[in-house]
């Protein structure tokens, strides 16, 4: 049961170098604007405001995904219990989290 867990998350960072492309170029245009004491200081903020909406993107595609995939496995395969295959248990938990976040 555990392995599949490990599968699932290998399986969302296989994909991270283009999911942190993408988050990257997601921000590549967008205008923050920062405040500060001075324009160093605004600058700065500007940047970390940037910084925080890359790295929420990227979280987006991979914490949260392979979290949502990981409660799927342990519902499909009741933590264990079930006598369902890793692999099996696996796709199903794809299927599902597609089913529900093609509805949002």
């Amino acid at each position: 049961h555990e392995n599949g867990h490990v599968q699932i998350v290998k399986q969302v960072y296989d994909k991270a170098e283009y999911t942190a492309r993408e988050a990257c170029e997601r921000t590549i245009g967008v205008r923050f604007e920062g405040t500060g004491a001075n324009r160093e200081d605004a600058l700065a903020d500007a940047i970390d405001k940037a910084c925080q909406q890359v790295c929420q993107l990227y979280r987006e595609k991979t914490v949260d995904v392979g979290n949502a995939l990981s409660n799927n496995f342990d519902d499909i395969t009741s933590h264990g219990r079930a006598s369902i295959p890793v692999a099996e248990a696996i796709r199903l938990s794809y299927e599902k989290y597609n089913r529900e976040n093609l509805l949002h």
